[in-house]
């Protein structure tokens, strides 16, 4: 039976096929039918434009070509002369003649009159995105959104009727009854509950499978699929031995072994099956969460989701930063209740660095982990995933790191504005300092922030460290150190008040990759084999020999006072003038260069000044900062907060630690309360 004609067809056309002769009424009636075809076909293709009418011309030959055809095959035989036979013949030729005006007021037969392909087979094709990333270049992949939308169960119901293939198969003719119900057929592979009351939660669904088969023009196909319940759970598919090739042997996702009969096909065809159901199985990124450490890994035929990718950094063996577009079906990251489509991905092991400054990339994810959402002046970690040997992370997408701001998104902050502008950087300074304090101290009851140095932990940490108890639960406080705060690690996002000459948006600090945790505030900084050292932001504990080669969290706060004299520089005069500062302080550094002094100089902020002891050694800050920072002072546009900031910076951040006669130490000021005067300044 034709899946769209019904069972009094069917009887009534065997029944014409038994009557005698037509009558002259008879040949009046399949002309009035001939008629008939025209007049409902012409409105149908009227509509066509002037270039499109010799197309519509061949298909309205083509149908009453159809009807002649019907003509001769209901008077093949003879019919009995008389009203009953006459009336039959005409009654079951205006059933034809108006079934075939259905098919040509489809949407799908005009579409092909235009030369368009709405099979599923073009519908999906037609769905498909190339990625852009470097090793799958042009290579397409089917959007998770796209699937339940172009798989439909009237869809799937619509390409099961017309695909009669598995009539020549006796084996898959086995598996379906006689009369197919396809739209039952279609409920099932949709993973619609068939049946009222059914639960429609952990239902099955073949839309994958059958959208692979009907790529490759064979979804009768999914029938052994069906009664051997591999679905689209079970992907990707591995092929198993070939012995016979009626018989598809494979291997499911899980490692179950299946016989799919019924194939009668050549092997190449299973070659193109395999190949193609990557097509439909593009990796989708899920948030990472702080209590799994794990990191997805992509196997390498699986095509990544990425419609736009390109470097933007390539920092040698430091890694690579490439600005991303991922498809918005393929990620489940929300960033301020909105979804991004722009994302920076971050790439380590694509190149080595030399031995001593290697980078450990799963303890930075890590450290990224803990720290996602941990306050909204440190960056969050989207995700973290293995592809090609190498490490990727995924961040939020920031317009410029700091230099980049001060340099090009706004080298010259506006006069006009320039109360508005110091506000934004007064706020940022002290969003800074208050999301570094929380690397400073870190409270957990983890124990992976350890995992790195276990060499150095026998056992938990001690308990002056514990900060609230609980069991397994306990809650221990952690010295932290992010170890390379400079301009380049600082990154700013724009929001809706962001303009050129007018200072706007976030500051969040990024490049965990130096940092390190531990249960006593000053660690040898050789515990690791070495610590960034930052020519220009480098704390002088570095260079001395006295200071016995611990470092603690206040090497960060001279960092960042270092930078904070470069924003104040920037707000005076614009990247201008942070370029001539760097310039003025530019020396020839013997410690820094191991004694090389030609055509190596650097612009930090301090000079070692050599005694003839180590304990004569001593560092201070160079001239030139202590002038900049006396003109900042006094400048003209200087008002109360510049005058404090300055007095602070000079007095509490970019000092000599030492140790006084009376056994106190005289250091540099914590994060914490960095921030807290900070605040307090901003708002008197």
């Amino acid at each position: 039976m034709h899946p769209y004609m019904s069972p009094q067809d069917e009887d009534a056309l065997a029944h014409t096929s038994t009557q005698s002769d037509p009558t002259p009424h008879s040949h009046q009636s399949l002309a009035e039918a001939v008629r008939l075809s025209v007049s409902v076909a012409e409105p149908t293709l009227g509509g066509l434009a002037n270039g499109q009418t010799g197309e519509a011309d061949r298909h309205h030959e083509h149908g009453q070509l159809a009807v002649r055809r019907s003509k001769t095959a209901y008077t093949s035989k003879p019919v009995q002369r008389g009203t009953k036979g006459s009336d039959h013949i005409k009654s079951v030729l205006e059933s034809r003649v108006k079934g075939l005006s259905d098919k040509l007021r489809e949407p799908g037969r005009l579409s092909d009159v235009l030369g368009r392909d709405t099979s599923l087979k073009g519908l999906v094709f037609k769905a498909t995105v190339s990625s852009h990333h470097p090793d799958f270049h042009g290579e397409k992949f089917l959007p998770r959104s796209e699937i339940p939308k172009l798989l439909t169960e009237e869809a799937v119901g619509k390409e099961l009727a017309q695909c009669n293939k598995w009539k020549s198969s006796a084996i898959i003719g086995l598996l379906r009854p006689r009369r197919s119900d396809f739209r039952k057929e279609a409920k099932t592979i949709c993973g619609t509950p068939t049946t009222q009351g059914e639960e429609d939660s952990g239902r099955k669904t073949y839309q994958k499978i059958f959208t692979i088969l009907a790529l490759l023009k064979k979804s009768s196909l999914i029938f052994p699929f069906l009664a051997q319940e591999v679905c689209d759970d079970d992907l990707p598919l591995q092929l198993g031995d070939i012995k016979d090739t009626a018989v598809l042997n494979i291997l499911t996702r899980t490692g179950r072994e299946v016989s799919l009969h019924g194939f009668r096909r050549k092997k190449s065809f299973y070659d193109k099956f395999i190949e193609m159901q990557w097509v439909v199985l593009s990796p989708y990124f899920q948030p990472c969460s702080k209590r799994d450490d794990t990191s997805q890994t992509l196997s390498k035929q699986e095509i990544p989701p990425f419609t736009s990718w390109t470097l933007v950094s390539d920092t040698g063996g430091f890694g690579e930063v490439f600005r991303v577009e991922i498809h918005p079906s393929h990620h489940g990251f929300t960033s301020a209740g909105t979804v991004p489509q722009v994302f920076a991905i971050k790439r380590l092991g694509a190149k080595s660095p030399p031995p001593k400054f290697q980078i450990e990339p799963e303890y930075e994810a890590t450290v990224l982990r803990k720290l996602t959402d941990r306050h909204d002046h440190i960056i969050s970690l989207f995700a973290t995933y293995l592809h090609h040997g190498c490490y990727h992370f995924i961040f939020p997408w920031a317009e410029a790191d700091l230099k980049g701001y001060w340099k090009e998104m706004n080298p010259k902050p506006s006069d006009r504005h320039s109360d508005e502008n110091l506000i934004w950087l007064a706020r940022q300074c002290q969003g800074l300092a208050e999301g570094l304090s929380y690397i400073h101290r870190y409270n957990t009851a983890s124990f992976s922030l350890f995992q790195r140095f276990s060499s150095h932990f026998a056992s938990p940490p001690a308990s002056s460290n514990l900060v609230a108890k609980g069991g397994d639960n306990e809650v221990r406080e952690l010295f932290g150190r992010h170890g390379d705060i400079k301009p380049e690690n600082i990154l700013w996002f724009p929001d809706k008040t962001s303009a050129r000459g007018i200072a706007g948006g976030i500051l969040r600090i990024t490049d965990f990759g130096f940092t390190e945790f531990s249960t006593k505030a000053e660690v040898k900084r050789d515990r690791r084999g070495f610590i960034a050292n930052s020519p220009t932001y480098r704390a002088p504990e570095i260079d001395l020999s006295s200071s016995k080669g611990l470092v603690s969290p206040s090497y960060d706060i001279w960092a960042l006072g270092c930078l904070y004299l470069e924003f104040l520089a920037w707000w005076l005069g614009g990247w201008g003038y942070v370029h001539s500062f760097a310039q003025k302080r530019l020396r020839y550094d013997k410690i820094f260069w191991n004694g090389r002094t030609e055509g190596f100089r650097t612009d930090s902020f301090f000079s070692i000044i050599k005694g003839e002891t180590d304990e004569e050694e001593r560092a201070q800050v160079r001239e030139e900062v202590i002038e900049f920072m006396d003109r900042a002072h006094n400048h003209q546009q200087s008002n109360a907060f510049i005058r404090a900031f300055v007095s602070m910076i000079r007095s509490d951040m970019l000092i000599m630690e030492s140790q006084e006669e009376d056994g106190t130490r005289r250091g540099r000021i914590s994060s914490k309360t960095l921030s807290q005067r900070l605040y307090i300044m901003l708002n008197t």
